[in-house]
């Protein structure tokens, strides 16, 4: 799913209940998003459900300040 519908990847991390592995799923899903599509990636970040801190850190793991 990643690598052909990054948005719906990046929404499914998004509702998994146990936060451990819902970061590390955001995580892993924003990180492939963001190889090629950095824009569209960065505006589901600041656009999604996420807590201030992790939204910054995706944020901060696409690059952007």
């Amino acid at each position: 799913m990643l690598d052909f519908e990054p948005e719906a990847a990046a929404a499914w991390s998004n509702t998994i209940s146990e936060p451990n592995q819902r970061v590390e799923q955001l995580n892993r899903a924003i990180l492939s998003w963001s190889a090629s599509q950095p824009q569209q990636a960065l505006q589901w970040v600041q656009e999604a459900e996420l807590e201030a801190d992790l939204r910054n850190a995706l944020a901060n793991q696409i690059g952007a300040d």
